[in-house]
């Protein structure tokens, strides 16, 4: 129930005023978090598209140290009945396997055979698809492997 004597008038010619005034504010602040959340999707996707390059390039040279460990020195084995790899060979295989699980984008750096084991160390490179405007143009996945020649047997001499 009004108040004799006061008018509810001003008051809502107040309140329209405030509201015109107000207007738009949606779209600034539409504005100011627009950038931010693309800016957070793309750092995603370059993250994302990083740890699987570090994935696919751990997976291939895995692979490829498991083929290298597969070269058997039969010379070695036949007359000293010890178990050697064949380094030439070992580093073939690698190559080989590195390439085809990698579809030739695995890099081997270094090889090394020791006696029965071989150890490998290769690198991946990603091309960020968003990252790139910050400065960041290639991301490097730096893998490391080895694996030993074991063909059934437990222990050395048997």
């Amino acid at each position: 129930m009004p108040i004799i004597g006061i008018s509810s008038e001003p008051m809502v010619r107040a309140r329209a005023h405030q509201r015109r005034l107000e207007r738009g504010q949606i779209l600034v602040l539409f504005a100011v978090v627009l950038p931010v959340l693309a800016a957070m999707v793309a750092l995603m996707v370059d993250i994302g598209g990083a740890a699987i390059t570090y994935h696919r390039a751990q997976v291939a040279l895995d692979a490829a140290a498991f083929a290298a460990a597969q070269a058997l020195d039969l010379d070695a084995l036949d007359h000293t009945q010890t178990m050697q790899l064949d380094p030439y060979l070992a580093g073939q295989l690698a190559g080989q396997y590195a390439s085809l699980n990698s579809r030739g984008q695995l890099q081997i750096v270094s090889f090394y055979v020791d006696h029965d084991t071989v150890y490998v160390t290769g690198q991946m490179v990603y091309r960020p698809l968003l990252a790139g405007a910050v400065g960041i143009d290639t991301v490097t996945a730096r893998v490391v492997s080895s694996a030993t020649a074991g063909f059934g047997i437990a222990t050395a001499g048997e």
